[in-house]
């Protein structure tokens, strides 16, 4: 773990380390998002996150961050809905260990209510999106929980552009 943690002090790895901070997570987890996203620069074209309008069905316009889904992919959160009848199956591609980190994070760090609860202004951001799940009943169970996750490589994101690009 030492030699970990020595290698993780590496001067290119400081910006990486300072958007994790808000996250409070342990030098395992920190090492493995590490090895996933370094370097940030591969999500971005000409330093700028790909984002792209597309037509819809009803002749209006969607937003599609490709860059962010691009990141989520490499944390173990792609997926595709396949549909047929009423019968929906959901198949996720990638790292299931990172999908699963993720997750066990969500359900001990953000699912307690506050005072067990992750203090920082990620921590409180996350519960209150998982406190709105809760209180509007809009997803329940692993859903809910992995929305959360969605939201929280969302917040991942956001941390790495504005302390590596901006």
């Amino acid at each position: 773990e030492r030699m970990l943690e020595e290698a993780m002090d590496q001067e290119c790895f400081i910006p990486y380390l300072q958007a994790f901070k808000g996250f409070r997570w342990g030098i395992g987890m920190e090492s493995l998002t590490l090895m996933k996203v370094y370097p940030f620069e591969k999500f971005l074209v000409d330093g700028f996150p790909v984002v792209e309008w597309v037509e819809t069905r009803n002749n209006g316009r969607q937003k599609r961050h490709r860059s962010l889904q691009h990141f989520q992919s490499y944390l173990g959160l792609s997926r595709q809905v396949e549909q047929s009848g009423d019968k929906e199956n959901i198949r996720w591609f990638n790292s299931k260990m990172m999908r699963s980190h993720y997750y066990i994070w969500c359900l001990s760090s953000i699912c307690p209510k506050p005072p067990k609860r992750l203090n920082t202004e990620i921590g409180k951001k996350l519960g209150k999106k998982w406190d709105n799940f809760k209180e509007v009943k809009q997803a329940k169970g692993k859903d809910a929980i992995m929305r959360l996750t969605f939201y929280a490589t969302r917040l991942l994101f956001q941390q790495l552009k504005d302390n590596i690009c901006f």
